[in-house]
């Protein structure tokens, strides 16, 4: 196991240095929660209890664990087809779907609220349902058939999704949800129409943090790397200042701008998945699983063969089924490596799992104490993220 193996030479390599990733991943997590149209809490909570597991049971010393764009836009599709309330803010009718309303009259019942987080929950319960057996069945051969210009494919389709789902962020602009195979087209020609509408602020904000973003890691970053002890946090310092100029300017009051809201500090309460809900997501739930266990090993592998070592994709199914088993019952929904997050805190030194388990007890401190901090950050500046998702390519990271 990877912790035998830990010696004291590494400590400052597994517990200082990918701190650095702990800043990405926060930042990521409620980003990708936007992208699974469900609010930003709930990434935190993704990026605590399914890395506990993993960390213990899965064979990568490398992985970063926690929320993924292609996996968060495949939640999204369920979420939107199946939620009646997808946001969970509130059970009065008024927040229901027109047809959930008017069955609950025409049948003098009361209105079912299906919120997002519980369609959410249920996904990654019978993922990790469906991973657990079959990685005890040794179904890790199936890796032996999946091509590169697959996984490249998948992947450049999957960025154009995310994209797409995520220009109304930056702009500032509601779109309407779509479903469907002419989902893109719809969204766009509905994201055009309403242009005019843009909040010029939201705009403003977006395009400074990715300029930010993309100057650091480009020009300072990268070009210094050798020089410096850690990679200055960027992320860390666009949190830090947008949520500062957001709160003195007012900017939610004043100029109506979109900003992550309310995180109730504290951890979710244990709760058992509606499961009443998975007759109406078995090919989601498929898709799901078979995916996000590709995107695991293809990049545990790249990373094993960087550094000489092997990895078990039997053994990774087992883990990251167990991972989605345990975290659906803590308000999580599905996810699996972060690729980005992953070659992040192999760069910086995380060379076991506890990198994991530090950032856990990371986001465990900002989800107990200092979330609250962070209700005027302002939505846009999650767009950084996601034009970039073609971190999921995996051919191009080899």
């Amino acid at each position: 196991m990877w912790c035998m193996s830990l010696t004291v030479c590494q400590c400052d390599s597994v517990i200082v240095r990918p701190c650095d990733s702990v800043i990405m991943r926060q930042c990521d997590s409620m980003g990708f929660s936007l992208l699974a149209n469900l609010p930003p809490v709930y990434g935190l909570y993704v990026s605590i209890f399914p890395v506990l597991i993993y960390s213990f049971l899965g064979s990568s010393r490398y992985l970063s664990n926690g929320t993924f764009a292609v996996i968060s836009l495949m939640v999204a599709n369920v979420v939107n087809r199946l939620a009646t309330d997808p946001s969970g803010a509130s059970t009065l009718p008024g927040h229901m779907s027109s047809d959930n309303v008017t069955d609950s009259i025409i049948n003098g019942t009361d209105p079912v609220v299906i919120t997002g987080i519980q369609v959410a929950t249920c996904m990654a319960l019978f993922i990790g349902i469906l991973q657990i057996p079959l990685g005890f069945l040794r179904f890790g051969f199936i890796t032996a058939y999946l091509s590169e210009s697959l996984i490249r494919a998948f992947t450049t389709g999957a960025a154009m999704h995310v994209v797409t789902s995520q220009i109304k962020h930056l702009f500032g602009v509601s779109v309407s949800s779509y479903t469907g195979v002419l989902r893109l087209p719809y969204t766009w020609i509905d994201f055009f129409s309403k242009l005019m509408t843009t909040n010029w602020v939201a705009l403003v904000l977006g395009v400074a943090t990715i300029v930010f973003l993309v100057v650091m890691r480009e020009c300072v970053n990268d070009k210094y790397k050798s020089k410096m002890f850690m990679p200055i946090p960027a992320e860390l310092v666009v949190v830090v200042v947008m949520t500062g100029i957001s709160y003195g300017a007012k900017l939610e009051k004043d100029w109506n701008l979109t900003v992550v809201g309310e995180i109730r500090p504290g951890l979710p309460q244990p709760s058992v998945p509606d499961v009443s809900l998975f007759p109406d997501m078995i090919g989601d739930v498929i898709a799901v699983a078979i995916i996000s266990w590709v995107f695991n090993v293809g990049m545990a592998e790249i990373l094993a063969r960087k550094r000489d070592q092997e990895i078990d994709a039997d053994q990774e199914m087992i883990a990251l089924g167990a991972a989605h088993v345990f975290s659906s019952f803590f308000s999580c929904f599905p996810g699996t490596n972060a690729l980005a997050r992953s070659l992040i805190q192999e760069s910086v030194g995380g060379v076991t799992q506890i990198a994991g388990l530090v950032s856990c007890v990371i986001v465990i401190i900002v989800s107990l104490w200092l979330g609250p901090l962070l209700y005027d950050l302002p939505n846009s500046v999650f767009g950084w993220n996601h034009p970039s998702v073609s971190e999921g390519n995996v051919p191009a990271v080899q």
